[in-house]
């Protein structure tokens, strides 16, 4: 029965057709909740909150944290470090707690000295960048000094999707970040992560955790009597993805599809051969039908608005496939994090369609293929990107560093990445 529900599929959807714009690749930050946040996104709320006099300090010690440092090329009063270069994942105990250790004050200190410490620490696998347009070297650590001191106030927001509380992860990174930089009269510290905020976490690990963490920060630098004196810093430790978006925007009519053709398979060297793919496959975003909103309520309770089968993947490499998707797991897409989604641009929920790894590995490594979108609702639906996701390549806790595999009396060394 399935055979003939795929072959049906394939003579409806060759009648139309389309193409897609250039891929991009961007790693995203993970969320406890809703869809991840991409780094565009994260830019827009930087850019919406922090007074532009303000100089910015971000440091990417997550997965893929060299392709989300990309955003921020060129800006000039952005100072950019990473833990790793692009399509590259980061190692616990490695970049990431030596540069959190060395996010202190101190006379004369810079970002760079942070950006030093974290190379000195770097995992093998790691190869650390920087971006931005504002050198390290030009971002002052030195202590603050609300009176006479070149920096009167620092606000600093640490970030963790689902923080791994493991000895030396993202909670100790967190609280060492914290302890070194609380004490000064005007700064703050807020620990975005988790599911819940409050206690340990000021904020839950969403995208409005982040957002409203952000917009804290620039209220405090706003109302300073010299915003250009002021700092901000953000922190991101956890884990990151990594998406090969197509951005086609085109409206999908009800009951009928969109083909996007020829598109590129993407899959990052480190991951084949791997465990420690998770989750990969597939994802759409899609914006609600016009004058719809719905409501997040909860977001560690939210209420899809679709079900299975209201949007349809087929995928067809020429080869092995084609392979029909019917199920997947719907995110919210809340931009301006009021706890309603449809209710501005760019908002509605993006579809995540979980590939085996093995199939996604084995079908979807250097070669091309074609997708077919099918809309089975009774709206007409924007299509606001496709795309091609590594998945929480390692969200849940792993035990320790070096993790020692039996395997038939063979002893294998495995390292536990982001």
């Amino acid at each position: 029965m399935k055979k003939l529900i795929q072959v049906v599929f394939v003579m409806v959807l060759c009648l139309s057709a389309g193409a897609a714009t250039a891929a991009q690749m961007e790693g995203t930050l993970s969320t406890s909740a809703g869809a991840d946040i991409t780094a565009n996104q994260l830019d827009q709320y930087i850019g919406s909150f922090i007074n532009p006099g303000s100089n910015r300090l971000l440091v990417f010690t997550q997965c893929y944290g060299g392709d989300t440092a990309t955003q921020f090329a060129g800006q000039s009063n952005t100072a950019v470090a990473s833990a790793t270069k692009q399509g590259q994942e980061a190692i616990y105990g490695g970049y990431d707690d030596d540069a959190a250790g060395a996010l202190t004050p101190a006379p004369g200190k810079t970002g760079q000295d942070v950006h030093n410490a974290g190379k000195a620490g770097k995992d093998a696998d790691e190869d650390p960048t920087t971006g931005g347009g504002l050198p390290l070297s030009s971002f002052d650590l030195s202590p603050v000094d609300p009176v006479n001191g070149p920096v009167k106030s620092r606000h600093i927001v640490v970030y963790a999707g689902q923080p791994d509380a493991t000895d030396g992860r993202d909670w100790d990174q967190a609280w060492n970040i914290f302890n070194n930089n609380y004490a000064p009269p005007g700064s703050t510290v807020t620990l975005v992560g988790g599911e819940s905020g409050g206690g340990f976490w000021d904020q839950p690990g969403t995208a409005t955790g982040l957002r409203d963490a952000i917009k804290q920060a620039g209220e405090a630098i706003d109302a300073s009597d010299d915003p250009d004196a002021e700092q901000f810093i953000l922190f991101v430790t956890d884990h990151g993805d990594l998406h090969k978006k197509e951005p086609v925007t085109t409206t999908i009519a009800q009951n009928s599809n969109v083909n996007l053709t020829d598109i590129s398979s993407f899959l990052p060297d480190e991951l084949i051969g791997t465990t420690n793919v998770i989750e990969p496959g597939f994802s759409i975003r899609i914006g609600l039908p016009t004058g719809m909103t719905h409501p997040v309520g909860d977001p560690f309770a939210y209420a899809p608005l679709y079900v299975p089968g209201d949007f349809d993947l087929m995928l067809d490499n020429g080869v092995d496939l084609p392979l029909f998707l019917t199920e997947f797991e719907e995110l919210f897409v809340d931009l301006n994090g009021n706890g309603i989604i449809g209710d501005v641009s760019g908002e509605g929920v993006e579809l995540f369609y979980e590939l085996d790894p093995d199939v996604w590995i084995d079908s979807f490594f250097d070669i091309t293929y074609n997708v077919d979108i099918r809309n089975n609702t009774p709206n007409d639906i924007l299509l606001m990107d496709f795309s091609q996701d590594t998945g929480p390549v390692a969200k849940l806790p792993e035990p320790a560093t070096m993790v020692m595999l039996a395997l038939g009396g063979l002893a294998i060394l495995r390292r536990n990445r982001k």
